[in-house]
């Protein structure tokens, strides 16, 4: 058992083991709320917690009133003051006071006493025509059940009234956007300078509010209002001061969220809590959809930091956000943590394992579908011959049949069949190609066992064989332009001459070139060879044919040059000579 003060400031929570389905719990506080739980356990582990169950202690008398104290208000008078008990005890109906000179002035009345009574709701009373220099004080708290210890204090009444603060230092929590009061009530003659300090800071030039008794006022506090306010007052018979330590509440940060699979139908979500508020957790609320789903919500317990959401899908994707509560309010949600369970789509068996043939038909086995640990809820079956572009649907059915057959088919014909197997997960779609067998129950020829190409159909090889007729005559154009550019030297009329004038040109180019030939063999036969050196002068060719390119030889000195002999050159001619005439 697990148990806890439901009081929005427990941090800390108490355990209890039992063999027993009873148990009695002591050391509670009286009038309080407690929230708890309880869960079993074997040897095996533990199991679930019950949801939190909240009761209430009975009340009881209440303790002693907290900072009880008397300061001099005037002459023969005093105020004194309290804060509520630390353990009430339940709903305080009324405070005591009551007071006993201990030590009387001259012709005082020693061991006068005086009581009063007031509500649950005042802090301090003010007490007149004291007779005496030392009295002593005591307070008591009372609820319906009776009356508590008291609380005590001694006043020393003098002539002169020293500055003092009957208002009690105290923490205070009080939520964002409200106004906070801060009292210090406060006593002197004469009346005395009042300041208030922030953390150390001079609050009274800033334009803050104080009232009239010198309580402070901070309006629509927000967090950075938390801190300590410290009230002072001062005269020349004496100072004093009190120090509120203010902690302003607000609603949490948003929690820190990490999700992990951790089964086909389970997701563990984990958490870190950053920022509190200023206030104990109360609780958190865990959201969780699958991909377009509708969130749902989860409360989860207050000292939780993960939480494991179960009967999911398999193999599905899911979003996962936590927001945590405090006393003032809730936190904004965590960032989006996407999570998917374990499992995947279906996977299509080998077709040897998944389909049979005839002649007439085809036989499938749905359950050679491997499920992939997420079971397959439906299963499409289509089917067409190879030359059709329509599928045609045979059954829309569930893995739980153990054959389907799928019949009307023609003998020695070629088929696809494309199925679509559908899981949590998502689908898987797989074609198998078959043919039928002969009507002889045969296997079809090898030519018939095989699927004709796509490319064979009319519809692809009409549009290619036109494709490839006009890129044919496009090439063909293009070669004819071509030609025509690059015709030889003399089918044009380059100068504009008559057409003979052409072919006779052309033949005289001929004949001088004839010519060079002959000149240039008869100069190569009458090369003289030279004195033998080295005994390799016989290697020096006699016909010009025995002349081989990059061979070397020498040649004899020159020959006196003939005045009278004109040299004869090879003519080389070129499409843009033009050819002339001869006179």
């Amino acid at each position: 058992m697990e148990y806890e003060r439901w009081d929005g400031w427990s941090e800390a929570s108490r355990k209890s083991q039992t063999r027993t389905v009873t148990t009695v719990l002591t050391g509670l506080e009286a009038a309080t709320n407690y929230s708890m739980r309880v869960r079993a356990f074997t040897g095996a582990g533990d199991g679930p917690w019950t949801s939190p169950s909240v009761c209430t202690t009975e009340e009881d008398v209440p303790g002693r009133p907290m900072g009880v104290r008397g300061v001099v208000s005037g002459d023969r008078s005093f105020i004194v003051s309290w804060s509520p008990p630390a353990r009430p005890g339940g709903r305080v109906l009324s405070y005591t006071v009551s007071w006993r000179v201990v030590e009387s002035q001259v012709g005082g009345g020693r061991g006068r006493e005086g009581i009063t009574t007031v509500a649950g709701t005042v802090t301090w009373v003010q007490v007149d025509n004291v007779q005496g220099s030392l009295v002593e004080v005591e307070v008591t708290a009372a609820t319906r059940v009776g009356e508590g210890l008291p609380g005590t204090a001694r006043v020393t009444l003098t002539n002169t009234v020293p500055a003092a603060i009957y208002s009690s230092s105290k923490s205070l929590r009080e939520e964002r956007g409200r106004d906070v009061t801060l009292p210090c009530g406060h006593v002197g003659q004469p009346r005395p300078k009042l300041t208030w300090t922030y953390q150390g800071r001079d609050l009274m030039g800033e334009g803050r509010l104080v009232k009239g008794d010198g309580g402070l006022v901070i309006q629509e506090a927000t967090r950075q209002d938390s801190g300590n306010y410290t009230c002072t007052v001062t005269n020349k018979h004496g100072s004093d001061h009190i120090t509120y330590s203010l902690t302003i509440l607000v609603p949490p940060s948003p929690p820190l969220v990490l999700a992990s699979s951790s089964s086909e139908r389970s997701v563990q979500v984990q958490w870190k809590q950053g920022d509190k508020g200023g206030a104990p957790i109360t609780g958190y609320t865990l959201y969780y959809r699958k991909d377009h789903g509708v969130w749902t919500q989860i409360r989860v317990h207050r000292h939780a930091h993960s939480h494991t959401l179960e009967d999911l899908e398999c193999g599905s994707r899911y979003h996962v956000y936590v927001v945590a509560h405090n006393s003032v309010g809730s936190s904004p949600a965590s960032t989006t943590a996407v999570v998917r369970t374990l499992g995947g789509a279906p996977q299509a068996p080998p077709p040897l394992q998944f389909l049979t043939l005839n002649s007439s038909s085809v036989t499938v086995f749905p359950r050679a579908w491997v499920a992939r640990s997420c079971p397959i809820t439906h299963m499409v079956l289509e089917y067409r011959r190879h030359d059709d572009p329509q599928w045609v649907q045979v059954s829309s059915r569930g893995p739980q049949e153990r054959r389907v057959e799928v019949g009307s088919l023609s003998p020695s014909t070629s088929y696809s069949l494309r199925v679509t197997a559908v899981s949590s997960a998502g689908s898987t779609t797989h074609t198998y190609p078959f043919t039928t067998l002969t009507t002889t129950g045969e296997l079809p020829p090898l030519w018939a066992d095989r699927t004709s190409p796509q490319w064979l159909s009319v519809r692809v090889l009409l549009p290619l064989l036109s494709s490839v007729v006009a890129l044919a005559s496009s090439l063909a154009l293009v070669c004819y332009c071509v030609r025509r550019k690059t015709a030889p030297v003399g089918s044009h009329d380059d100068d504009g001459d008559g057409g003979g004038d052409v072919g006779r040109g052309a033949n005289t180019a001929a004949r001088d070139n004839k010519h060079n030939l002959a000149q240039r063999e008869q100069y190569y036969a009458t090369i003289r060879k030279s004195a033998p050196r080295d005994q390799q002068s016989d290697l020096i060719p006699e016909n010009a044919e025995d002349i081989y390119p990059y061979a070397t030889f020498q040649l004899p000195d020159p020959a006196t040059p003939d005045n009278n002999h004109i040299p004869m050159y090879p003519i080389y001619q070129t499409r843009n000579d033009k050819v002339r005439k001869t006179p």
